[in-house]
């Protein structure tokens, strides 16, 4: 095989009340080469930017885990790569790192291995090797996605545009909430108020962005399935996720499962980033903000 090069973007999920459901693409990405290899550099990585210092580098890292794991999907023994990558999606912050480098190792697996599988197998196989498919499908198609999971069949993911002049803008604090955690606090049972809660929200995020009314945004991104319990686990979440919005901002979540806040707004973006990031300052914690484009693309090949 020749060697190539995919680009794929991070991600971020749930927008509030669209809990394992909604994911939206973002404009910060892993870029990945792969090349033949041999003996003892079958599988290894080469990485550079976030995460250098603590990915793993040898065969066991989750790019070639993923790689192995289509292979193994698609019945099929996994060719023999090596990978260089360059990452600037930040890790344990709820923007898609994970998902991104599965996504890569599929579709590095597809390429390499000439099976050239459909977005839709290649969500199948992400969903199925990271458990959610709102990180998975942003990372392939690109927009914004709605997933449904099914019990013993691949899961169902549409593909929304995306308005062009609403942004997001990201506040990303030093500290991480690891995804285990942020899981473990979460309720087994909710309340019958609660679950229709966030049915109406969830309902209403796709119906006011169809109409143009963005405005309602604010109140869809609302939520009570995991927001409040997360709040806890981070000085300053709930302040952050308390923010008024109007104006330019329309709305506020919690990004995946955090640490970062998401904020969706049409303008006055660095002004939003700087009201998020104070609210993990107060509490000594540094806070870095970005303004990130919606990707309308997934992943594509570069060479």
């Amino acid at each position: 095989m020749d060697s190539f090069s995919l680009r794929i973007p991070g991600s971020t999920s749930n927008l509030g009340a669209g809990f394992d459901t909604l994911g939206l693409a973002l404009a910060i990405y892993l870029n990945l080469t792969v090349d033949p290899a041999s003996g003892d550099d079958v599988g290894t990585l080469d990485l550079t930017g976030e995460g250098e210092s603590s990915s793993p580098f040898g065969a066991d890292n989750l790019i070639h885990t993923a790689f192995r794991f289509a292979a193994s999907g698609e019945g099929v023994d996994a060719p023999a790569v090596r990978f260089t990558a360059h990452n600037d999606i930040p890790f344990e912050r709820g923007l898609g790192s994970s998902a991104a480098a599965i996504v890569a190792g599929i579709v590095a697996f597809s390429i390499a291995s000439g099976r050239g599988l459909s977005n839709d197998r290649i969500i199948e196989l992400g969903t199925a090797m990271e458990g959610h498919g709102d990180n998975a499908g942003p990372s392939t198609v690109g927009g914004l996605i709605t997933c449904c999971q099914r019990e013993g069949a691949p899961p169902l993911v549409v593909r929304t545009d995306w308005p062009r002049n609403i942004r997001a803008v990201v506040a990303i604090p030093t500290l991480p909430i690891p995804t285990a955690e942020a899981r473990a606090i979460l309720p087994a049972r909710i309340t019958r108020a609660d679950a229709i809660f966030n049915i109406q929200r969830a309902a209403l995020f796709h119906a006011a962005l169809a109409a143009g009314e963005w405005e309602k945004l604010g109140e869809a991104m609302r939520d009570r399935l995991h927001q409040p319990y997360r709040a806890g686990l981070l000085p300053g979440l709930a302040e952050a996720l308390e923010l008024e919005t109007g104006g330019s901002l329309i709305g506020v979540a919690l990004s995946g499962a955090g640490s970062a806040v998401l904020a969706l707004a049409t303008g006055d973006f660095e002004r939003i980033g700087e009201r998020l990031a104070e609210c993990f300052r107060r509490h000594g914690i540094a806070t870095a903000v970005r303004v990130l484009e919606v990707e309308a693309r997934g992943w594509r090949r570069l060479d």
